[in-house]
């Protein structure tokens, strides 16, 4: 006995497509801060503003755009002692700083994050690279995707005996952007060495998945 759910619905074959495009990194994030510690809350941010003042001369100085420059992690909290049986003892006051910096010459990288250094940061938490525009990428990817689908399709309609008729749908899922290159992530640093720092850039990856539904003749 046919299910009456289907009757009257054509045949068709359900299936996923993925295309992948590597690409070529045309931009860099930086996360740099500046972290000090001392016995009051204004000697504390009085040095980290020194600081920063000078890691943000040194990355301007290196090609980042002010429109490229955000402060991000600002933060001042009490520094405790908990060693003693007592309650715990005040030891002074941390501010931390943190600037994200995109730089649009991926040759001066290095040079950045060394003169930021040099100027006085003392955390380099990741480099991330992207892609400013990636709309060209995705198309590509979007058409190699329903290319994929449409080729899983036909080896199914093969395997069952039939051929495939007209595209009733399709769905497209999130365009997966390239993925992010974790470097540094956490270091602690103390001064820039006299090597300059080497990063490279790499390719990625932009994927995009669909999911067609073909009619089987």
């Amino acid at each position: 006995m046919s299910d009456p759910r289907t009757q009257g619905q054509p045949r068709a074959v359900t299936v996923d497509g993925t295309g992948r495009i590597a690409v070529a990194p045309d931009l860099v994030e930086l996360r740099l801060g500046v972290a000090v510690t001392r016995p009051t809350a204004a000697a504390a941010q009085a040095e980290a503003a020194t600081a920063m003042a000078a890691v943000l001369a040194a990355l301007r100085a290196s090609g980042v755009a002010d429109r490229d420059l955000r402060t991000e992690g600002l933060a001042l909290q009490p520094v405790l002692d908990y060693r003693g049986d007592g309650p715990p003892e005040l030891r002074g006051y941390e501010l931390r700083n943190g600037v994200v910096a995109r730089l649009r010459a991926l040759d001066r990288l290095p040079a950045a994050i060394d003169a930021a250094i040099a100027a006085g940061a003392t955390t380099l938490d990741g480099v991330r690279f992207d892609v400013e525009d990636r709309a060209a990428a995705e198309a590509a990817a979007r058409e190699a995707a329903v290319a994929d689908a449409l080729a899983k399709a036909g080896a199914l309609a093969v395997a069952a005996g039939a051929t495939l008729g007209e595209v009733l749908a399709i769905t497209e899922g999130r365009a997966v952007p390239p993925v992010p290159f974790p470097a540094f992530r956490g270091a602690k640093l103390m001064a820039a060495e006299a090597a300059p720092t080497p990063v490279e850039a790499g390719e990625h990856e932009i994927a995009v998945t669909v999911e067609v539904v073909v009619v089987l003749a």
